[in-house]
């Protein structure tokens, strides 16, 4: 006989997503009391402790509260889809679509996803989640999201890869620079020109890396955390810039054109992937996101 309640379940998900009590009774329109005396049952069902309770009020996880954690994100998820299919007889996809995304894939994939998704599946809801890779797989591991899309370079192993294509690194300049006749440019050519660097990581490493290892030594001349100052800052002259995305339009915030060539060093192909948790079957609407991101990402100059 099973004794814990899928109400249960959800109170212990919303403090994983919230990390506090206080916080989680608010998500789930339950009383601090009421919550935590469900997260009691929860606990007294399993005959386990979930949580270390501390004098702020704040939980954190016993070792045996983190291994179930996983488990409840699969078996949520499940009924989630259980609900929606139900609910949904005679409708092909509906559903909240919870997806995380690497800001810099974001301004490319994500707005052309959501208009795909408001013009042939009205009935599911969106919530996007935009950040580092390191940011959007803890939202992965934490049933926040249930997919993310991300360069497979830049996730850990243990999850489930779902390839969307690839592309290579580009190298942006002005349209009056030395190279920019070229069709596709090496590394050590770039060595004794000045250059910009977008301050994101996992680019700005990678990007001072290669660099370093083709002779490029000097530091460059100016760093800034928005791709749109980066492009600005190449349209006007100071310096070329390396980077993982090519708009559709090669013009910058403030309309001057940037010329943009393909690394030809073979090695900088990057694959494009979306991740899920392992055992977790895909939802209708995340198969969906899927297959019209394959499409994007093969028709769309990243």
């Amino acid at each position: 006989m099973i004794r814990m309640t899928i109400r249960q379940l959800e109170y212990f998900q919303a403090v994983l997503e919230t990390g506090s009590a206080t916080a989680a009774a608010k998500v789930c329109h339950v009383s601090q009391a009421g919550l935590s005396a469900g997260i009691l049952q929860l606990e007294t069902a399993l005959n386990i402790q979930l949580f270390v309770r501390q004098k702020s009020r704040n939980l954190s996880l016993t070792p045996a509260g983190r291994a179930f954690s996983l488990t409840v994100q699969s078996v949520l998820q499940q009924l989630q889809e259980l609900e929606d299919g139900a609910a949904s007889f005679g409708h092909a996809v509906s559903g909240v679509l919870r997806l995380g995304c690497f800001e810099s894939l974001s301004p490319t994939l994500l707005p052309r996803l959501a208009g795909h998704f408001t013009d042939n599946f009205p009935d599911v809801s969106l919530r996007f989640f935009e950040g580092s890779p390191r940011a959007i797989e803890d939202d992965l591991r934490s049933g926040r999201c249930e997919g993310i899309l991300a360069y497979k370079q830049h996730v850990s192993g243990g999850l489930v890869y779902h390839s969307l294509g690839s592309h290579p690194l580009y190298i942006a300049l002005p349209p009056e620079h030395a190279l920019a006749e070229k069709d596709s440019i090496n590394l050590d050519e770039l060595a004794s020109y000045p250059h910009v660097l977008l301050d994101q990581e996992p680019i700005s490493t990678l990007v001072t890396n290669l660099l370093r290892e083709h002779g490029a030594h000097s530091e460059p001349l100016l760093t800034s955390r928005s791709i749109e100052t980066i492009r600005s800052a190449v349209a006007r002259g100071l310096g070329f810039t390396v980077t993982g995305v090519r708009p559709p339009n090669d013009l910058s915030f403030d309309g001057l054109p940037i010329v943009y060539k393909p690394l030809s060093d073979g090695g900088q192909v990057r694959e494009i992937v979306l991740c899920t948790m392992p055992g977790v079957p895909l939802s209708r609407r995340l198969t969906e996101a899927l297959e019209f991101c394959k499409m994007l990402v093969s028709h769309t100059s990243l």
